[in-house]
Protein backbone atom coordinates (compact mmCIF):
# COMPACT_ATOMS: atom_id res chain seq x y z
CA UNK A 1 0.00 0.00 0.00
CA UNK A 2 0.98 3.67 -1.03
CA UNK A 3 -1.91 5.40 -0.01
CA UNK A 4 -3.39 5.81 -3.27
CA UNK A 5 -6.98 6.62 -3.56
CA UNK A 6 -8.46 3.20 -5.46
CA UNK A 7 -12.33 3.64 -4.80
CA UNK A 8 -14.75 6.38 -3.25
CA UNK A 9 -18.05 6.95 -3.06
CA UNK A 10 -20.41 9.98 -4.04
CA UNK A 11 -20.23 11.57 -0.64
CA UNK A 12 -16.75 11.71 -0.14
CA UNK A 13 -16.15 13.09 -4.02
CA UNK A 14 -18.70 15.81 -2.57
CA UNK A 15 -17.17 16.46 0.80
CA UNK A 16 -13.65 16.55 -0.06
CA UNK A 17 -14.69 18.68 -3.47
CA UNK A 18 -13.13 16.49 -5.88
CA UNK A 19 -14.50 14.78 -9.62
CA UNK A 20 -13.24 11.09 -9.27
CA UNK A 21 -10.71 11.90 -12.03
CA UNK A 22 -8.83 14.07 -9.58
CA UNK A 23 -8.68 11.85 -6.46
CA UNK A 24 -8.29 8.49 -7.73
CA UNK A 25 -4.78 7.26 -8.20
CA UNK A 26 -4.17 9.47 -6.15
CA UNK A 27 -1.73 10.01 -2.87
CA UNK A 28 -4.53 10.04 -0.58
CA UNK A 29 -2.36 13.50 1.22
CA UNK A 30 -4.26 15.23 -1.46
CA UNK A 31 -7.35 15.54 1.34
CA UNK A 32 -4.09 16.33 4.36
CA UNK A 33 -2.80 19.44 5.73
CA UNK A 34 0.44 19.40 4.03
CA UNK A 35 2.44 18.78 7.75
CA UNK A 36 0.55 15.79 8.53
CA UNK A 37 0.53 14.50 4.46
CA UNK A 38 4.31 14.57 4.62
CA UNK A 39 4.80 12.05 6.99
CA UNK A 40 2.00 9.74 5.64
CA UNK A 41 4.26 7.59 3.40
CA UNK A 42 6.95 6.93 6.45
CA UNK A 43 3.75 6.36 8.82
CA UNK A 44 2.48 3.75 6.14
CA UNK A 45 6.25 2.14 5.74
CA UNK A 46 6.44 2.28 9.90
CA UNK A 47 3.39 0.29 9.88
CA UNK A 48 4.54 -2.61 7.56
CA UNK A 49 7.75 -3.03 9.52
CA UNK A 50 6.53 -3.41 13.14
CA UNK A 51 2.58 -3.30 13.21
CA UNK A 52 1.88 -0.76 15.65
CA UNK A 53 0.26 2.40 15.06
CA UNK A 54 -2.18 5.16 16.41
CA UNK A 55 -4.51 5.04 13.57
CA UNK A 56 -5.26 1.51 11.98
CA UNK A 57 -8.22 0.20 13.80
CA UNK A 58 -9.24 3.66 15.86
CA UNK A 59 -11.78 6.60 15.45
CA UNK A 60 -10.01 9.85 15.70
CA UNK A 61 -10.78 13.73 15.02
CA UNK A 62 -8.55 15.14 12.17
CA UNK A 63 -8.29 18.00 10.20
CA UNK A 64 -8.87 17.35 6.43
CA UNK A 65 -8.47 19.65 3.34
CA UNK A 66 -11.39 20.37 0.82
CA UNK A 67 -9.79 20.45 -3.17
CA UNK A 68 -9.86 24.30 -2.36
CA UNK A 69 -7.30 24.44 0.32
CA UNK A 70 -10.32 24.81 3.43
CA UNK A 71 -9.31 23.07 6.18
CA UNK A 72 -12.34 20.92 8.49
CA UNK A 73 -12.76 18.36 11.11
CA UNK A 74 -13.99 15.24 10.35
CA UNK A 75 -13.80 11.60 11.85
CA UNK A 76 -11.65 8.99 10.49
CA UNK A 77 -11.54 5.64 11.00
CA UNK A 78 -8.99 3.69 8.98
CA UNK A 79 -9.12 -0.69 8.49
CA UNK A 80 -6.53 -2.77 7.39
CA UNK A 81 -7.79 -5.46 4.62
CA UNK A 82 -5.51 -8.53 4.30
CA UNK A 83 -5.08 -11.31 2.10
CA UNK A 84 -4.83 -14.75 3.44
CA UNK A 85 -1.42 -14.74 4.29
CA UNK A 86 -2.29 -11.49 7.05
CA UNK A 87 -0.18 -9.35 4.67
CA UNK A 88 -1.88 -6.08 3.87
CA UNK A 89 -4.10 -5.94 0.62
CA UNK A 90 -5.07 -2.48 1.13
CA UNK A 91 -6.34 0.05 3.90
CA UNK A 92 -9.88 1.74 4.26
CA UNK A 93 -10.90 5.01 5.37
CA UNK A 94 -14.10 5.96 6.43
CA UNK A 95 -14.31 9.62 6.57
CA UNK A 96 -16.87 11.62 8.49
CA UNK A 97 -17.21 15.49 8.10
CA UNK A 98 -18.13 16.80 11.80
CA UNK A 99 -18.75 20.46 10.46
CA UNK A 100 -22.45 20.35 10.03
CA UNK A 101 -22.33 18.69 14.26
CA UNK A 102 -20.03 22.25 15.08
CA UNK A 103 -22.64 24.14 13.36
CA UNK A 104 -25.41 22.87 15.57
CA UNK A 105 -23.46 22.76 18.51
CA UNK A 106 -22.46 26.71 18.17
CA UNK A 107 -25.86 27.44 17.46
Amino acid sequence: PKGTVLRCNAAAFQTFGFAPRELLGKNVTLIMPATVGEKHDGFLQQYQRNRKSNIVDKTREVTAVKKGGERFLGQLTVKELTDDSGATDCFIGYFKDLTPNLQISQT
